[in-house]
């Protein structure tokens, strides 16, 4: 978005359980929003701990991607674990890992990285003692597009959702499930996406079966291309408070969300997955 995000650091030793906890949290740096976490817990007192310690892009998708460090020390078993964990920027997507039970080093070259394989894509260099590896991204794109759940899913009720979506990849998709709010009836009682070419929509069929689930005619989303959704919701679905989220798979924006009561919001998204 143009903006420095933050990695905020969190280590706390819980004295009644004897258990250390420490965590990474991306935030946005603009207004402090939640993008993702890792954590990482251990019996004892500051058996382990986590860090970011390296950002570039991994993937090829023009952002960086944060490689995180975890430590743990094992005091039943007397060992001690490392773990490099490569995670997507945006949405802390886990990409890939490497563990080992001695010493993990990786190379913090050139701050943007190095491309080893001329695929385009950068590189990470990890050894141990003993051996040495070098370890690439394997770009395979799931086929869906998912907000995943709402962190802070009120205020919540049924209303229309119309705005944009824009996915990162070509995607083959035939149904819309629909998050709802905890012990709820949250779901969606029509869909519509239109635009480039493809105009589909469906109908809700009620509370039977799988009915967070509508099933429509299958499309294809194409990748960078910018489509039209309306959705009509019912009961409490889970909402994402943004105008405009960063999900697996692409990104959707609020145009207008009109509540039951005629409220009007123009950053309510409702937590959804289409594949």
């Amino acid at each position: 978005d143009g903006w420095l995000e933050v990695i905020v650091y969190e280590g706390v030793y819980n004295v009644s359980t004897n258990i250390t906890t420490a965590a990474i949290v991306a935030k946005e740096g603009s207004t402090g929003t939640h993008l993702w976490e890792q954590s990482v817990n251990a019996s004892g007192e500051w058996n382990c701990d986590i860090w970011a310690d390296c950002l570039l892009d991994l993937n090829d998708d023009g952002l960086d991607d944060a490689v995180v460090i975890e430590w743990v020390d094992n005091e039943s078993t007397g060992t001690e674990t490392v773990k490099i964990i490569a995670k997507r920027g945006y949405d802390g997507t886990h990409l890939f890992e490497a563990q080992s039970d001695e010493p993990l080093w990786f190379a913090r070259w050139w701050w943007r990285g190095y491309d080893l394989d001329g695929d385009g894509q950068n590189d990470l260099l990890l050894w141990i003692s003993t051996e040495m590896y070098a370890v690439t991204y394997n770009v395979s794109y799931p086929n869906l597009f998912d907000t995943g759940e709402s962190s802070k899913p009120y205020p919540s009720i049924m209303g229309v959702f119309n705005g944009t979506m824009t996915p990162l990849n070509d995607t083959v998709v035939h149904t819309l499930y629909t998050y709802p709010c905890t012990g709820t009836g949250g779901h969606s009682e029509y869909v519509r996406i239109w635009g480039n070419g493809i105009d589909v929509n469906a109908t809700w069929s009620g509370y039977s079966s799988d009915w967070q689930t509508i099933t429509f005619d299958e499309v294809t989303l194409e990748a960078g291309k910018t489509y039209n959704i309306t959705i009509e919701l019912g009961s409490y679905p889970q909402i994402l408070h943004e105008s405009s989220f960063n999900a697996t798979g692409g990104t959707i924006t609020c145009t207008i969300f009109v509540d039951a009561n005629g409220k009007i919001y123009y950053d309510w998204i409702p937590a959804i997955k289409l594949e």
